[in-house]
């Protein structure tokens, strides 16, 4: 007689083993040192379309994140949800949006570049 697998344990560990690869390790910035300014950062996603976004730093915090370029399709449109977060909780170690876990990587991608880039700024 062969072994069965429960079809619900078998999605456990389908739903499981997706949800580990879609989890992206950032770098942490300490944005306390990030001089005031505007930051841009790009970023290519798995079609070679390229994401650009530009991060404003003010007194230390995350203040705005805006895309401004990126392909049009639901998928980005979807994926600027991370936004929200990265400026809620002054990171970009923050979870993908599920359903387009590729493209808010990107723009998280994207916005750590940004960050980076104003930490390596001297201070006037």
């Amino acid at each position: 007689m062969g072994y069965k697998i429960r079809p619900v344990v078998f999605l456990m560990v389908l739903v499981f083993s997706f949800s580990t690869l879609a989890v992206a390790q950032f770098e942490e910035v300490d944005i306390g040192n990030i001089p005031d300014g505007v930051y841009a950062g790009e970023h290519s996603d798995y079609d070679e379309t390229v994401i650009r976004v530009e991060v404003t730093v003010a007194a230390g915090r995350i203040e705005d994140i805006k895309v401004v370029e990126s392909r049009v399709d639901p998928y980005v449109d979807l994926a600027k949800g991370v936004i929200e977060r990265v400026i809620e909780l002054q990171t970009v170690n923050v979870d993908a949006i599920t359903g387009a876990t590729i493209t808010s990587t990107a723009i998280l991608e994207a916005i750590e570049k940004a960050l980076v880039s104003g930490s390596e700024r001297e201070v006037d």
